[in-house]
């Protein structure tokens, strides 16, 4: 099997941490590179983004970063512009993009208004081992910045942004002493989107143009249930409080027993990488479905269902949902991840192939049922 880091750098880890002896454990950080994806698309349910100026550190971070980008750009007060646009009510995006909104926030005279997500980290594994005296270890971790620009002049979404940066840490430690370099995925993904930021304003405003000030606004999106949700939550049995994986705890994977010739066998599952969101599995149809098993990072559950056509689906989101058509003694593989997006996790479930199904749910670990 390859080592996770070249030899070289397990060498100068050592020494290193033995020239350093006297000073106990150092910690280095790096850079790390970002990846940007941008999207066009318009935003689902505007009237359920509420608008704010928290969280404030995360969000006077992200704004100093773009305006380092540009020298052309001048910030304009959140609070102020909130309370300009929404006297004595919450500010939403839909109620911001009204033409009547534009007659109160046009004396602050706002081209842009930037609106940021909070950083979403993702841990991808672990590797590690350790002889006496002698530690070495280290992880593969991802942060996810996101970000949309709103130019104000003409109340339109200019683009949606994505900036992904991912990195690896490693250390050594030798005795009561060791060396680690640390990997700031946060400020790599965090540094991307400030720069893709203010290259969108700058396409959308070339240098020479006039008025040469361009007057930004940042502000922070937050997730407004809707009624329908609000409802849902009141009226639908929570499931029982579960605990995740992150113990260990839970029986490793062990094939489940072969369907019988009138059910088809669905393995629902959930690969240990990404976030901690939990993930409400529904199974049957719309008139009648039962809470089926909550999917943890890491964990699998195998349900018996009967044959004939099958509705599962994210119970916060149906419209995530997988139709199947299950067949006699067949078995089904069934995915679960979560993502983060304009209105906070977004759930999601898909039907994959044997070979992808098998190899991973193989490295799960068994969840309970709903009821249990």
């Amino acid at each position: 099997m390859r080592p996770p880091y070249p030899l070289r750098w397990v060498v100068c880890a050592v020494v290193l941490s033995l020239t350093v002896s006297l000073s106990g454990c150092i910690a280095i950080p790096y850079k790390t590179a970002s990846e940007t994806k941008h999207d066009l698309s318009q935003v689902p349910n505007p009237e359920l983004v509420r608008l704010s100026v928290g969280p404030r550190h995360d969000l006077e971070e992200m704004a100093e970063a773009v305006l380092k980008q540009d020298k052309r750009l001048q910030q304009v007060d959140g609070q102020t512009f909130i309370d300009a646009a929404a006297p004595e009510q919450e500010l939403t995006l839909a109620r911001l993009l009204e033409p009547a909104t534009y007659a109160l926030i046009e004396p602050l005279q706002v081209d842009y208004l930037v609106v940021f997500s909070e950083p979403e980290d993702e841990t991808l594994g672990h590797v590690g081992g350790f002889i006496p005296f002698l530690g070495i270890g280290g992880s593969t971790a991802s942060t996810s910045a996101w970000a949309a620009v709103i130019d104000m002049r003409q109340q339109r979404l200019v683009e949606q942004l994505q900036s992904k940066s991912v990195g690896k840490s490693g250390g050594v430690i030798y005795g009561f002493y060791g060396l680690a370099l640390e990997a700031d995925t946060k400020g790599g993904a965090q540094r991307g989107l400030a720069r893709r930021v203010a290259e969108t304003i700058a396409n959308e405003r070339p240098a020479g143009s006039a008025p040469e000030v361009v007057r930004v606004v940042f502000l922070a999106n937050e997730r407004i249930p809707s009624p329908e949700e609000a409802r849902a939550a009141e009226a639908t049995k929570p499931l029982p409080d579960l605990t995740p994986l992150r113990s260990h705890g839970n029986p490793k994977f062990e094939a489940a027993a072969p369907p019988t010739a009138e059910q088809g066998l669905i393995y629902f599952y959930r690969p240990d990488h990404g976030n901690e969101v939990p993930l409400d599995v529904r199974t049957g149809t719309r008139e009648a479905n039962i809470a089926t098993t909550r999917l943890w990072r890491g964990g699998y559950f195998p349900f018996y269902a009967p044959t004939g056509a099958m509705i599962v689906w994210p119970e916060s989101d149906q419209a995530q949902s997988v139709t199947l058509d299950v067949k006699p003694g067949e078995t089904y593989f069934v995915k679960g991840w979560a993502s983060w997006g304009w209105s906070g996790p977004h759930r999601h479930l898909a039907l994959v192939d044997d070979d992808e199904g098998l190899r991973e749910v193989k490295k799960c670990r068994r969840l309970p049922s709903a009821a249990d």
